[in-house]
Order: C-alpha cells, then structure tokens, then sequence
C-alpha cells in the first residue's frame, strides 16, 4: 500500500492553472463508468480523441473489475452490463495544455471525477529527455523515500523478439527490484490520429529510493 499526493476535480471544473518546468508534466486520471457514453460513443473513445486533438503527449485507458466511486462501491459480474464498473484513463501532457483541456473533459462528462498529479517525462518516443533525480535515502522523518517508474508501452511492442513489458520486468528482477508488475489496458492514445486498440501495458519497479508500480486492474492480457 503507498500514499501518492494528487489533486482532486469533481463536478463543476474551470479552468485549472498548473506549473510546468522544463521537462516535468502533468497526469491526468480520468474515472468514467465502462458503459458511460458522450454524444452516443463510448466515453473513454470521446475523451482520447478530443486529448488528442489538443495535443496531450499520450494517453491509455484501463478497465477495472472492481472499485467504489463517490463512496459506493461497482463490481463487474458474469451476467451484467457492468455499466458502472469504473474504468481509468490516463493521460500525460504539458501543465499548460491539461489546464486548457480540463473544462472540455469536464463538460463532456454528467459527473466528472479526475485527479491530477505530477510527473517527469524522462523517455518519449525513444529518446531520453531526464534521468530520474536522486533522492536521498530517507526524509525527515527517517522513512524511506521511494519512486515510481510507470513505463506506458503497447502489448506488440518488441525487443530483442520478446514483448518489451516482459523484458523490463525481466531486466527489474535481474537488478533485484522489490516488485516489480505490469497491468494491460483496453485502448490508447498514441502518437497518431485515432484511437488505437493495440492493447497498452503499463509496467514498473518498486524499492526505497528506486520506483513503484500502481496495480490496477487487467483487461486482455
């Protein structure tokens, strides 16, 4: 269990001012219900596309089995249209473009629920733009400080012939990471006009002073 600091926007979202250094970012986390829909498509398509039309650096989309939203708790079932059972999307960009973004999502959506978080793009499109910052081994409280590493990747990604989520995990537990876990998702935002349905995978290390991996749920893995 880890403690990770966001900001929360429900409801009535207005324009939202966010600091943007150099090569640090924002992500967005959308929470939309599976079968939710805007202008009769899914949600979760309506929201990529207009991320992509202005121009956020990618996004991902994961389906969930289980989860609460606004204090009720939705779980899939075998025979049901899980229409409420949670689903997050989550995107990375500029501070400044997911501030002007924020009121358009916020309007397509009839309750919308997003947190935002910070984070350093160190590697895009195979070119590495930061390492990560060391940080020292504890804080002031004397409790480890950790990182986390969240890799976004597609499924049908390759190295060496192996899929690339496989081969970091492989590469992590090599280098002795705490933990290391990979979730897939159902679709994504590349870098390309439409929606892609090659599956996007999310992997990553845990360990004091190193990265930790959020676990969510699994969709057509």
């Amino acid at each position: 269990m880890t403690l990770e600091r966001a900001r929360l926007l429900r409801d009535d979202i207005g324009p939202v001012q966010l600091s943007d250094d150099l090569h640090e970012a924002t992500k967005l986390t959308i929470y939309v219900g599976r079968k939710e829909r805007v202008y009769g498509v899914p949600a979760y398509i309506a929201l990529c596309d207009l991320m992509y039309r202005r121009q956020l650096a990618g996004a991902s989309v994961f389906l969930g089995v289980d989860g609460t939203v606004r204090g009720q708790r939705k779980r899939a079932r075998f025979f049901d249209r899980n229409a409420d059972v949670p689903m997050m999307i989550i995107a990375v960009g500029s501070g400044e473009r997911i501030g002007r973004v924020l009121p358009e999502l916020g309007g397509l959506l009839r309750r919308p629920l997003v947190t935002l978080e910070r984070v350093r793009v160190c590697k895009r499109d195979g070119e590495m733009l930061e390492r990560p910052h060391a940080l020292p081994g504890t804080d002031d409280h004397g409790l480890p400080l950790w990182q986390k590493l969240m890799v976004y990747t597609s499924e049908s990604a390759r190295c060496d012939g192996m899929p690339v989520h496989r081969a970091l995990i492989h590469r992590l537990r090599q280098r002795r990471a705490s933990r290391a876990r990979r979730c897939c998702g159902e679709s994504g935002l590349p870098r390309r006009p439409r929606t892609a349905r090659r599956s996007p995978v999310l992997a990553g290390p845990s360990g004091p002073g190193c990265h930790h991996h959020h676990r969510q749920s699994r969709q057509h893995c």
